[in-house]
């Protein structure tokens, strides 16, 4: 019985994420229904649910019952505020543009690929010479083929826990 129900619940999810009506009205009350579903069903044993990183734009302002569910997600963008040199890189920013940096991206991302960059760079691309210590991207880059370039493969695992979201070690 529980595979049949996890069965249809991954198949509404997935669907509704990866097809191309995720902001259509039915897909969203789908998700909804699924997800009140499995917050108010005391039956169920313990589980991991395991989202796409999108779902979180969708969930925004319901955090309260999705904080009950375990979730995880995978994602190659993490801010972690409490670590040192996001708090240095926070403070630098504020002294240098009189305001925080966004929390959209652009600005981690930014300082996360030219930092990484010009390190490879002194270090004549040779990452064995070197950390690097991310605010918010890591890089793992593979080839992608003989003459294709490389691409970044590294990926977080995150959870929303106690309404905040960590990164899984």
């Amino acid at each position: 019985m529980y595979h049949t129900i996890f069965l249809t619940i991954f198949l509404t999810i997935f669907f509704c994420f990866n097809s191309g009506i995720k902001k259509k009205r039915h897909c969203k009350e789908n998700q909804i229904l699924t997800m009140t579903f499995l917050v108010n069903h005391e039956k169920l044993p313990p589980f991991t649910l395991i989202m796409p990183e999108s779902f979180l734009v969708d969930i925004e302002g319901e955090l309260e019952d999705f904080n009950k569910l375990n979730m995880h997600f995978f994602s190659n963008y993490y801010v972690n505020e409490n670590d040192e040199k996001t708090l240095y890189f926070i403070t630098e920013f504020i002294e240098k543009f009189h305001s925080p940096p966004s929390v959209n991206r652009f600005s981690y991302q930014g300082y996360d690929i030219t930092r990484y960059f010009i390190t490879c760079l002194i270090h004549n691309f040779d990452t064995s010479k070197f950390s690097y210590q991310p605010t918010a991207l890591d890089f793992e880059f593979e080839t992608i083929g003989e003459r294709d370039g490389f691409e970044n493969r590294r990926l977080r695992l995150l959870q929303l826990q106690d309404f905040e979201i960590i990164e899984v070690k």
